[in-house]
């Protein structure tokens, strides 16, 4: 079974791979339909202003961004957003934030360490982002009880970076940075008055520096790349710690879906990395991915149950490993 997935009380979705290998995707049917993340609390979010003297302002060497969602990337880059490097991902989204007095000035990183950040995002509330060590639990802890313990922090989001490395290492932001939210692209917005973390989140933070310090982002490319590196390298060992599929040729995503219910699911739609590769309104509901098309590596596979007005009753959602 694969580890992660979100679970509802009734009903299933399950995956089969015929060929080089085999995912299992289990989920509940919701008693009440799961709707996509609504935007209300952050609809009056406003574009980040430019500073009146452009030649004045800090030279940005890089910036962070973190999706809140299960799966969601972790990423950085130096070329202020044109691109991005996959160094890390989230396994346990915030859905709420906490209470900190020093919060004063919402939309800075308050705090930063080797285990985390505090991102103060309204005012006397913050916003966790913490290190989750998935291969190495101190203390001879079993995985499932890190995971258990990190799971109580619902003002949290946890990534599967170790403590001391990435963003909680030499690419850790000072305390002062700029948080900002990425609803499209490019643009940044100020954190809202009253925000509260909702699935999808995109979280960006902004590192700058004087400009007497602008040769420095060579410097942190050369790094960013490396990272990227090694994360893609290790990609095969995190899924044999975590569990996760390792997956190779043609998979076959089968949905099973419960029958006479009083709203139907009269569609499935199948996704990978975000974008939808087949939908079908018609049973048998199954779909033959051929891995051979993505490249090597991490991917993430979902399963959405559709009613008939579009509305998402179930899904399903599974990081597997490419390795053809």
């Amino acid at each position: 079974m694969i580890p992660f997935f979100h679970a509802m009380p009734r009903g299933s979705i399950r995956a089969i791979a015929p060929m080089l290998a085999a995912l299992a995707l289990l989920c509940a049917r919701s008693a009440s339909p799961v709707q996509a993340p609504a935007q209300p609390a952050n609809a009056h979010a406003k574009p980040s202003e430019a500073p009146a003297n452009a030649q004045a302002a800090p030279v940005e060497l890089y910036r962070i961004r973190i999706e809140n969602a299960l799966f969601g990337p972790v990423e950085v880059s130096a070329d202020s957003g044109q691109n991005y490097a996959l160094i890390g991902r989230v396994q346990q989204p915030a859905t709420t934030t906490a209470a900190d007095a020093a919060a004063s000035t919402p939309g800075i990183v308050l705090r930063s360490g080797d285990d985390g950040m505090a991102l103060a995002v309204a005012p006397r509330r913050i916003l966790k982002v913490v290190s989750f060590a998935l291969a190495h639990p101190p203390g001879g802890q079993r995985r499932r009880d890190l995971l258990v313990a990190r799971k109580a922090e619902p003002d949290a989001i946890v990534t599967d970076l170790p403590p001391g490395r990435a963003i909680f290492g030499r690419l850790r932001p000072p305390a002062g940075a700029v948080v900002r939210m990425q609803m499209g692209l490019p643009t940044l917005l100020e954190m809202p008055e009253t925000y509260t973390p909702a699935e999808s989140d995109r979280i960006v933070i902004v590192v700058s520096r004087p400009v007497a310090d602008a040769a420095r982002t060579g410097d942190v490319a050369e790094r960013i790349k490396a990272l990227a590196g090694e994360y893609a390298a290790e990609s095969v060992y995190r899924a044999r710690a975590a569990r996760h599929e390792i997956v190779a040729g043609t998979l076959t995503l089968r949905a099973r879906l419960p029958q006479d219910e009083p709203d139907p699911i009269v569609a499935v739609t199948y996704a990978v990395d975000g974008d939808i590769v087949a939908a079908q309104n018609t049973p048998p509901y199954s779909y033959a991915w051929d891995t051979r098309r993505v490249p090597n590596g991490e991917h993430v596979v979902e399963i959405r149950g559709l009613n008939a007005a579009g509305a998402t009753l179930t899904k399903v959602k599974s990081l597997v490993v490419v390795r053809n």
